[in-house]
């Protein structure tokens, strides 16, 4: 499963393969960006449950994205 996030996605879609979910923050702020994986997972996989995270994509159509901590 993979999971887009983006200002540039307009409603949440999810599908067996994905899930994308829009982000709405104001452009020329910093933002501490929280992911409550285990909720989301819960909420658009209810049979299944959390395990670990293969990939993660942030896309900002406006400007660069600073560094990320995982």
């Amino acid at each position: 499963m993979t999971m887009h996030l983006g200002n540039h996605i307009k409603k949440i879609e999810c599908n067996n393969l994905h899930i994308q979910i829009p982000l709405n923050y104001d452009l020329y702020n910093w933002c501490n960006l929280i992911i409550d994986l285990n909720s989301i997972i819960n909420m658009f996989f209810p049979n299944y449950s959390f395990k670990s995270l293969e990939y993660i994509c942030i896309k900002n159509s406006y400007q660069k994205i600073g560094r990320a901590h995982v």
